[in-house]
């Protein structure tokens, strides 16, 4: 019974989310949480990403999907450690996002700072409807 209200809220938690974005289709996991915000021009995404080193840290644009992938926290020396308390583990994430039709793919900006991912995904500007003069044979 607990599973199944388990897959009932994760669905219809999805479908609200769904919605809420309006084209924004959220996939994999809740890491890194993240802000998206809309302007008349562009989309804001901010992603938190405390422990990420820059250099561990992917972004990419795939079929019209903006992925964010990396790698938290990580130790070299972790064999040489005796931690008495570790909650803090290396891991690594994947969050993906389908881009909405307006989304100008070509022109995403990012900036990383104090652990906090910043990206720009600017809006395609609306084209007029063209208008076309119609013909009639006789």
């Amino acid at each position: 019974m607990a599973n199944d209200v388990q897959k009932y809220n994760e669905t219809g938690l999805e479908r609200m989310l769904d919605s809420f974005f309006d084209g924004w289709n959220v996939r994999g996991g809740k890491i890194p949480p993240v802000d998206i915000e809309e302007t008349d021009g562009e989309y804001v995404i901010k992603a938190s990403l405390p422990g990420v080193n820059e250099k561990e840290l992917e972004v990419h644009v795939d079929d019209h999907v903006l992925h964010i992938a990396g790698k938290s926290f990580s130790s070299n020396d972790e064999k040489k450690r005796h931690y008495i308390l570790r909650e803090r583990v290396s891991s690594t994430f994947d969050r993906a996002f389908t881009l909405p039709e307006e989304a100008d793919e070509e022109n995403i900006s990012a900036g990383f700072e104090k652990g906090v991912l910043t990206l720009t995904v600017p809006k395609k500007a609306k084209q007029e409807a063209k208008k076309i003069s119609v013909t009639i044979n006789k």
